[in-house]
């Protein structure tokens, strides 16, 4: 009977420590289920947040895209009307030289509304005296 109780109470001891070892295994396979659970949820918080954010830039670039073609047409416009502007400056300075060399060429000819060159005519305010005896 010793040896059936030794058998049994080594059998106990035996049971026991695989008890510890697979409550061990329990807690531990638990603290990596809970550690799984908590990496997942800030995962997915993460992902959530990731979405807004991705959201936020397209609305962002969408505003931007419409700010870039207002920009363009307005630099169109502006580059039509410095291109008028450029074309008047230069008609005015077109006329501007017309006009001088139209004044050259009647001076050349002649017909100059200034002064002539010829000498000046005398100018009598009274006739001399020996003239009215």
């Amino acid at each position: 009977m010793r040896t059936e109780s030794a058998t049994r109470a080594a059998r106990e001891v035996e049971l026991e420590r695989e008890i510890a070892r697979l409550e061990d295994d329990r807690l531990r396979t638990c603290d990596r289920e809970a550690d799984a659970n908590r990496r997942a949820q800030d995962s997915e918080a993460l992902l959530a947040r990731t979405r807004i954010t991705v959201e936020e830039l397209r609305k962002q670039l969408s505003q931007t895209e419409i700010a870039q073609a207002l920009a363009a047409a307005q630099l169109a416009q502006a580059t039509k009307e410095r291109n008028e502007l450029q074309r008047e400056k230069e008609a005015a300075a077109e006329a501007r030289r017309r006009k001088a060399n139209d004044r050259r060429k009647t001076a050349t000819l002649g017909h100059c509304r200034g002064r002539t060159t010829s000498a000046p005519r005398p100018r009598f305010t009274s006739f001399p005296e020996s003239v009215n005896r």
